[in-house]
């Protein structure tokens, strides 16, 4: 059985032709989600989507489809190619799987260094540190005190779950 997915609410006369069921993406779900659910639902169908342009995703959030379409050895069959007419629905899904995973390596490579280089501005990055103190104040008050974990909380001026990481210890 040949079975189409849509975002969106149109569905093209060559999509409508080439496809016995079309699902529509549910709302209540991500797009990437719910495509990796339809994936996963109709691996054994032909799949079929519109194009790139009509998920409206940008290449690098394709990548956990393209891994769960490989890794489930389905060929989603685009019916629009973009300026790729010419590649077979196997070499458009290994180009489009090339691309996603450079992209993620691009974005990583450029987080890396924005970071390395604010951090020599001597920016800190991260959650601020608790000085010694006030971990030393948030035990003496829980275990000598008797203090409860809201109390000390608002005392040292931390977080609930700061005053259970450390008084804990």
């Amino acid at each position: 059985m040949k079975i189409g997915f849509i975002r969106g609410l149109t569905v093209n006369a060559e999509m409508a032709n080439s496809c016995d069921k079309i699902i529509f993406a549910d709302d209540t779900k991500g797009v990437s989600q719910a495509i990796t659910a339809f994936i996963d639902e109709y691996a054994e169908e032909e799949l079929f989507f519109q194009s790139l342009v009509e998920l409206r995703l940008q290449i690098s959030q394709m990548l956990p489809i393209l891994e769960k379409a490989n890794e489930r050895c389905v060929t989603i069959r685009f019916i629009d190619k973009g300026h790729l007419p010419q590649l077979t629905d196997r070499e458009y899904m290994r180009v489009l799987l090339g691309f996603s995973r450079q992209e993620k390596k691009i974005r990583s490579i450029c987080t890396k260094e924005s970071l390395a280089r604010v951090r020599l501005e001597g920016t800190v990055i991260g959650r601020p540190a608790i000085s010694t103190t006030t971990i030393n104040e948030i035990r003496s008050l829980s275990h000598q005190h008797g203090k409860s974990i809201r109390e000390v909380s608002a005392i040292c001026g931390v977080s609930i779950g700061t005053v259970h990481k450390y008084a804990k210890k």
